[in-house]
């Protein structure tokens, strides 16, 4: 809240779904490190989070997003902040923006994410895999996930298309999905309504959740 974050997301939400083709571009520019999204209303988001910082003083920032990746390492940068920074991925892909000078270590989600920092010039010794943070149920041996219940064949794959729900629109894929052995899906589709609709209760191995 303090950083404006429902008018940002907003903003976020307008852009990638009536502005594509201005989103691609910057994405996969930056993908390729040919230039950062950087941080909008910069004045204003370190401001902020100078407010945030002075209220709870914190010994560590974890950054979850490529955003406050860049705004916690360029405020750390600039000597205003004196905290550890770590940036954990949550992307299985890296892009430039998930890169910053200021970081002290990175959490990667998998070995490929972890050569891709390696290559964008993370020393190895920064870097740990951590894999992807989900809820309990999805852990091998939970007893929510069907496993440890005679189901020890069936696995759980989620499927994630954050807070907007963009996850594929083709029926024929998730019918695919549906028609796996031992398999059980969830997809998130966050406020996609529409996708929700398509989805809930039309498959017996697919489920769909808000």
């Amino acid at each position: 809240a303090a950083l404006g974050s429902d008018t940002l997301y907003r903003a976020f939400e307008l852009l990638v779904s009536h502005g594509e083709q201005v989103f691609n571009r910057f994405y996969y520019r930056s993908e390729t490190g040919a230039e950062k999204f950087g941080v909008p209303m910069k004045s204003f988001c370190f401001r902020a989070l100078g407010r945030l910082l002075a209220e709870h003083r914190p010994d560590m920032v974890i950054s979850t997003l490529p955003l406050t990746t860049q705004l916690a390492g360029e405020y750390k940068a600039s000597g205003r902040g004196s905290y550890t920074l770590v940036v954990a991925v949550t992307d299985t892909s890296l892009h430039g923006d998930w890169v910053t000078p200021a970081a002290d270590a990175y959490l990667a989600p998998g070995q490929g994410t972890r050569a891709a920092l390696i290559a964008a010039g993370i020393p190895e010794h920064a870097i740990s895999v951590t894999g992807v943070p989900v809820g309990p149920q999805f852990y091998p041996g939970s007893p929510h996930n069907g496993r440890g219940q005679g189901l020890e064949q069936t696995r759980r794959l989620l499927i994630l298309g954050g807070g907007l729900g963009l996850v594929p629109e083709d029926m024929s894929f998730y019918e695919k999905l549906n028609e796996l052995p031992g398999v059980q899906t969830t997809v998130v589709c966050g406020r996609n309504q529409r996708m929700y609709n398509l989805l809930a209760g039309r498959f017996d191995n697919v489920e769909a959740v808000g």
